[in-house]
């Protein structure tokens, strides 16, 4: 208590004691207290009519819509002052959107549900609610319906019959789910019939009853018979067993005496019978015994009589070539081993040289020994015998080992002994020394990174702030660009927790944003105004991995398109999304993507200097979004452009963009074709590496960087090169030398397989080629390197290389580089960056202007000239209901569009298209802001 008075006034203003007033701004009152000591005016009390129309501007619609579809019910609240709160009713109920997970309410009052089901079928209405009343819209009637589904199939049921042949079936029911709501029914059968069979039980044969006897025959006997069939045998039963006639004599003086015709059972007959056949098989053996001596007697006789004549007069030389290296021989024995000589060989040819591939030809020659062979050369045959197992004679004087002598015309058709393809490495026995020629050359390689600089601008201030490992890098409004901060002063050059390295840039960010630009590497990260709470101090960074050691696995279908972009630390809250900006190499002009956002965790407090992926490899990479697919819950937005992706982002983590084949259509990757080479040796060699990357900023500054550390030159302006996702390799080829260098035919054409391009290897490609000086010369190098998909003629790309030596390395070539930044060094040690060309300030729309932009697009109208035109005329209306569910979505859309349009003109364009929209209203606010020259 502090025991000064209170004094409370109350006044009751109604309208009809208000006759008229005159101030402009509207009728206002004001409280006026006085005492001995004084008089005191409280501020003035605005009073307005409050009234809300009767009519909404765009009622709700009844709908009809298929199961987990996102629906939204749009609606736009009568006119009226105040704004009018809207809420919804289902079935004449209030919807509490604390127990309706999947049901928002965007910023114009619409109804979004998230993944609509057949229990949220039901009436809407939309209700509009302000201190003048209460305006309920008319009943919008939304049915979910859902389309019926089978269940699983049932078992089969038991064969119909239960031996032989049947019938089974089994059913299934439209249950899972049922059709509801009038959705479609199960198209196809609900009964399914398949043959089916039991083994049958087997029957065994039974015989049935005798017969009655027959009449006595001519051979005084009369039979009976029986048959097996009460049952007969089926299913694999036994016969039966036992005979089926039965034969006895007749009696009783039945049968006539003396009659010799006996037509049953008569034993004379077969015995006579089985005698001629037993004759006949005799004899047969018989002939059988003489004719096979006979015959193979002669057979031999043949035999040795043409192989005899085949020795006196058959062909001399008929030695083949063998897979095995063969000794020489002599005489004949040589020329029957099966080798047609070639008379034609060596006729009109050139020597062949001697390769590692090619051996010189040996002959064994007749004559005597010449005196050109010295004990040296013997001696290096005595080697190659002892390596390879070869007895080679030397021939002597007069004759050979044997002292057989030999024609001295001979040796014109002797066929030299070949060494076959198996023995590549065989000795040549005309040579002294037993060595392949080696033509790899291994071009030198360094490993290391150099540290590249970073942009970081801030709004009010066109200079730029680079990261940098002795220098500060981080700037706010209140402090200027030349000096240093307080923590470089104190020694510590860098906040906790931000990386160092390649690709980094980083700056202290405070509630009024900014960005920070890896210009080399193609990557931005702008943090717009009111991203971070007042009065915050929050170091942010972002680093490029062209070619990072932990990345996501991939299918064999898809592919990296963008390098790994890590932006942290990740423990920072944002209000509202950050824009984060990079390169990336599909082609969208050639072939339909399906492209995924991967991204995974960014330790909140690293303890390393030169890369991420040792601690990120410990998050594993997920699927953020699959683009075309986001709902209402889904965390990021991202704007595909023809070769940059701008993803707005509330969380800061590691990012990745991953495509496929969308369907049946092949896709279209593009690559970079880069050709580098450092001076040739003393000795003439020259090494011509070809990298094949991806078509990114990231990619070819890391190429160009690794190329600047090994004194390397780039031969020719990097070229573009389509990759289609069609399996095929490329296939490098090198021609068109000029003279004065020389390549071998086998290593002019490279091929690198197509996994290799288009899979998830993070290592680059390369290809090296080696040429060689002619010597005495010193001829410019000039040559056409072509690449392209093999089978392939439509997308290639051809390298025109026309270069002297010496010349300078990649770091004194601008042309092939994107503009530099220049470094100011101040006194006092620290350095403040400015670019060459001065860059705009990091935001081109003051936070007023935005407001103003925003009260006037915000609110919907019928005309539908509000904000989501305006995200039509931007190209940025993919998926409309992010920004719906904004507290603002002008104030999005024109954070998006801060980080897209960063040309000198982009205030005009923005202009124009407020003005086509037919929205003079915020191109007069945006004009009188920023001037009328813009």
């Amino acid at each position: 208590m502090t025991g000064v008075r209170v004094v409370e006034v109350q006044l009751q203003v109604e309208r009809v004691v208000v006759e008229e007033y005159f101030d402009s701004e509207g009728y206002g009152c004001q409280c006026i207290a006085w005492s001995s000591r004084g008089e005191t005016t409280s501020k003035s009390a605005k009073i307005t009519i409050a009234f809300l129309r009767r009519y909404f501007e765009e009622p709700p619609y009844s709908q009809r819509v298929p199961s987990e579809q996102h629906v939204e019910l749009r609606c736009l609240p009568p006119v009226g002052r105040p704004e009018p709160q809207t809420t919804w009713l289902k079935n004449e109920a209030p919807i509490d959107l604390s127990q309706q997970p999947s049901f928002k309410i965007s910023s114009e009052g619409s109804l979004l549900i998230l993944s609509a089901r057949a229990e949220d079928s039901g009436n809407y209405s939309c209700v509009a609610e302000n201190v003048a009343g209460r305006r309920v819209s008319d009943t919008a009637t939304l049915k979910v319906y859902v389309d019926g589904a089978w269940s699983s199939w049932s078992t089969w049921s038991s064969c119909s019959n239960r031996c032989g042949r049947g019938i089974q079936r089994r059913t299934r029911t439209c249950s899972a789910p049922t059709p509801q709501n009038g959705g479609a029914a199960c198209q196809g059968n609900a009964v399914q019939k398949a043959d089916c069979s039991h083994m049958c039980p087997a029957v065994d044969g039974a015989w049935s009853s005798w017969s009655s006897w027959s009449t006595c025959g001519p051979d005084c006997r009369h039979h009976r018979q029986r048959t097996c069939s009460d049952p007969a045998p089926q299913h694999g039963g036994r016969y039966c067993s036992g005979e089926d006639i039965a034969s006895i004599a007749c009696s009783g003086g039945m049968c006539r005496n003396g009659s010799s015709v006996r037509m049953y059972g008569d034993r004379s007959i077969t015995e006579e019978a089985t005698s001629a056949a037993v004759q006949q098989d005799i004899t047969l053996i018989v002939v059988l015994a003489i004719l096979v001596p006979l015959v193979l007697f002669l057979l031999v006789i043949i035999f040795r009589k043409f192989s005899r004549k085949e020795r006196q007069g058959g062909p001399m030389y008929e030695i083949a070539a063998s897979d095995y290296p063969k000794p020489f021989y002599r005489d004949t024995t040589k020329k029957l081993n099966g080798i047609v000589p070639d008379l034609t060989q060596n006729v009109g040819m050139a020597p062949l040289p001697i390769t590692a591939t090619t051996h010189p030809l040996c002959y064994d020659h007749p004559y005597s020994d010449p005196t050109s062979v010295s004990s040296g050369h013997k001696s290096n045959m005595a080697l190659v015998d002892s390596i390879h197992e070869e007895h080679y004679s030397s021939p002597a004087s007069g004759g050979g080992a044997s002292g057989s002598v030999t024609s001295s015309s001979e040796h014109h058709y002797d066929v030299p002994h070949v060494w076959g393809p198996h023995s590549q490495d065989s000795p040549t026995p005309s040579d002294g020394v037993h060595s392949k020629l080696s033509r790899t050359v291994t071009p030198p390689t360094l490993d290391g990174s150099v540290g590249s600089r970073g942009l970081v601008e801030f709004p009010g201030s066109s200079l730029d702030s680079r990261q940098k490992s002795n220098s500060c890098a981080s700037l706010s409004l209140d402090e200027s660009s030349t000096t240093c901060s307080d923590a470089t002063r104190d020694g510590q050059q860098i906040p906790s927790g931000v990386p160092t390295g390649d690709g980094t840039a980083w700056g202290v960010m405070t509630a009024s944003g900014g960005r920070l630009v890896v210009s080399e590497y193609g990557v931005v990260l702008t943090i717009p105004a009111g991203a971070l709470p007042p009065e915050t101090r929050q170091p942010v960074y972002v680093t490029v991995t062209p070619h990072p050691h932990h990345a996501p696995r991939l299918t064999d279908r898809q592919t990296l398109l963008s390098p790994v972009v890590t932006c942290g630390p990740s423990n920072v809250s944002l209000l509202k999304p950050a824009v984060l900006s990079f390169d990336h190499c599909a082609s969208l002009q050639h072939a339909t993507w399906q492209l995924h956002m991967f991204a995974t965790s960014t330790p909140s407090s690293p303890h390393h200097t030169n890369s991420l992926s040792s601690n990120s490899s410990e998050e594993p990479w997920f699927r953020l979004i699959t683009l075309g697919e986001e709902r209402i819950d889904t965390p990021i937005f991202t704007q595909l452009d023809g070769a940059q992706v701008h993803m707005m982002t509330e969380e800061l983590q590691q990012f990745v963009l991953v495509g496929e084949s969308a369907g049946s259509n092949s896709a279209v990757k593009q690559l970079k074709v880069v050709a580098a080479a450092p001076p040739p040796t003393n000795s003439g060699v020259l090494t011509v590496t070809l990298h094949i990357i991806q078509d990114t900023m990231a990619e070819l500054t890391s190429i160009i960087k690794k190329e600047r550390r090994r004194g390397a030159s780039l031969l020719d302006k990097p070229k573009t090169l389509l990759l289609q996702d069609c399996g095929a390799n490329l296939c490098l080829t090198l021609d068109d030398l000029g003279p004065g260098w020389r390549i071998p035919p086998p290593f002019h054409y490279q091929e690198i397989s197509f996994e290799r391009l288009w899979g998830s290897s993070n290592e680059a490609v390369s290809a090296a080629f080696t040429l060689g000086r002619t010597e005495g010369t010193s001829a410019p190098l000039s040559c056409r390197l072509l690449a392209q998909q093999k089978g392939s003629s439509t997308h290639r790309q051809i390298l025109r290389i026309n270069s002297d030596f010496p010349y300078a390395p990649v770091t004194a070539s601008p042309a092939h580089i994107a503009p530099r930044t220049s470094t100011v060094t101040s006194s006092s040690g620290c350095s403040s960056l400015v670019t060459l060309t001065p860059e705009p300030e990091a935001f081109r729309l003051p936070q007023r202007l935005r407001q103003e932009l925003c009260r006037c697009l915000d609110p919907p109208n019928a005309r539908g000239n509000d904000w989501r035109l305006l995200a039509a005329r931007l190209n940025v209306d993919r998926y409309l209901n992010y920004f719906a569910c904004k507290p603002s979505p002008t104030e999005h859309i024109l954070d998006l569009w801060e980080a897209r349009h960063r040309e000198p003109n982009a205030l005009t364009d923005l202009l124009n298209i407020l003005r086509v929209m037919g929205r003079p209203d915020a191109a007069h606010v945006l004009e009188s802001h920023s001037g009328a020259w813009i």
